[in-house]
């Protein structure tokens, strides 16, 4: 993203998405207009496995691949709230199933 310049971040560190967030805020001097959306994770979990294993390998699979987009978009939207910023936008990958209210829309930006 230099290259336009464009000042990104990458966000990692689950389970902290809130710690994350403020994280790259700082970094940002306190404005993100834009969220990408692309954590993804697979972990096997045959069938097989121990009870508490495969409900392991499951939760970590979900909270990676929906319940942290859904907090990142959560807190983007509060920010772009707070801001004023209607020209902000975020997109996901797993955009179907992402909770309503949070943003899903891949409208471009408009230029500054």
């Amino acid at each position: 993203l230099d290259e336009f310049g464009v000042d990104a971040v990458r966000l990692h560190g689950l389970p902290g998405t809130r710690l994350v967030w403020q994280e790259a805020l700082e970094e940002l001097d306190g404005r993100i207009d834009v969220l990408i959306n692309n954590a993804g994770v697979f972990e096997a979990a045959p069938i097989d496995l121990p009870d508490a294993d495969w409900t392991a390998a499951w939760n970590r699979t979900m909270q990676v691949n929906l319940t942290a987009s859904a907090e990142l978009c959560r807190l983007a939207a509060l920010h772009w709230q707070y801001r004023d910023s209607s020209g902000s936008r975020t997109t996901a990958t797993a955009a179907p199933t992402i909770p309503s209210g949070c943003c899903a829309d891949t409208t471009p930006l408009p230029p500054r």
